[in-house]
């Protein structure tokens, strides 16, 4: 104790009693609202896509697809019994691909179905369940499609492009997709994601003279189940939009919400469910500028993961 004495006096002669405080203004900058917020900048084109190997894979999947079945290559399992379920000589297939949605969307979905179809104790019929997290969009010059994915970690990001070996493809209800896929190799971005201007859309329960500044109108449209489309078989389906509008509605329980654009159409956006959960949103008459691939789920929506696909205009 006396040895480690002279040392402690030492130390402590060492230390100042006086400090100011650490300025932040170098490493932190101004404080304000503006400041505060995550930025998810997305580098987006109106250009199309001009990669050698972008030509046409994704439309080739097109004559596979038939509603309410699935076709896998033959180095897949399938379960027996799976009604619509078969194997294709045509798959795999492989090709490069631009991710258009960062890989975290959340989708439920019907699985095998037994033929014939059981039923339980009280006579209903047993349906199974799918549920995947990470699913995501890729895009080349024919369109855009659905990709069922199985991780919650995001292993690339949108504006990489990935080559993919597709091993199962489906339908179901007029959504098309590919169910089973590898990813062989990843060319990280970003690059930039082609746009299509949005086309005509259909909405159920909207009137033809629908006025966004007619108060009592504009809270009918709010408190009505309003979903809108782009047709069933639209090309539009699975491609990345742009929509430039007002903002309609608040996001519903599921981030649902409705942009009214230039020429007097409505169209149908849902936010991620993180996103959602954050509380983001644009309040009601602002005008916004939204980006994204469109998924034919309870409607055609445009699916925002992350805030660098809206822009606030206003």
């Amino acid at each position: 104790m006396r040895r480690l004495l002279p040392v402690l006096l030492l130390l402590a002669g060492c230390v100042s009693t006086e400090r100011d405080p650490e300025g932040w203004d170098d490493w932190y900058g101004p404080v304000g609202p503006a400041d505060e917020d995550v930025v998810e900048p997305i580098a987006f084109t109106d250009e199309p896509y001009a990669y050698d190997d972008f030509s046409g894979a994704v439309g080739g999947l097109s004559p596979l697809m038939q509603d309410f079945t699935r076709k896998f290559a033959n180095v897949e399992t399938i379960p027996p019994g799976c009604d619509g379920w078969q194997h294709d000589t045509s798959l795999p297939r492989e090709f490069w691909a631009m991710v258009t949605l960062h890989p975290r969307l959340y989708y439920k979905g019907q699985g095998c179905t037994p033929n014939p179809q059981p039923r339980d104790a009280d006579g209903a019929y047993i349906t199974s369940e799918e549920k995947y997290y990470g699913n995501f969009f890729i895009e080349d010059d024919s369109g855009g499609i659905f990709v069922l994915n199985d991780s919650k970690v995001a292993h690339f990001r949108m504006g990489d492009r990935v080559k993919i070996r597709v091993n199962g493809v489906g339908e179901r209800f007029k959504l098309r997709s590919i169910v089973s896929h590898e990813i062989l190799q990843i060319d990280r971005g970003p690059h930039p994601i082609a746009w299509t201007p949005a086309g005509d859309s259909s909405c159920s329960g909207v009137p033809s003279d629908f006025d966004p500044d007619d108060p009592q109108q504009l809270a009918a449209f709010q408190a009505a189940d309003v979903t809108c489309d782009y047709g069933e078989y639209s090309p539009f389906i699975g491609r990345t939009l742009r929509v430039e509008g007002i903002v309609l509605s608040d996001p519903d329980t599921f981030g649902g919400f409705h942009v009214y654009d230039d020429e007097g159409r409505i169209h149908q956006v849902s936010l991620d469910s993180e996103l959602n959960r954050r509380k983001v949103s644009w309040p009601v008459g602002s005008r916004i500028r939204v980006t994204g691939p469109v998924l034919n789920s309870f409607g055609h929506s445009i699916i925002i993961m992350k805030k660098g696909q809206v822009q606030l205009l206003d």
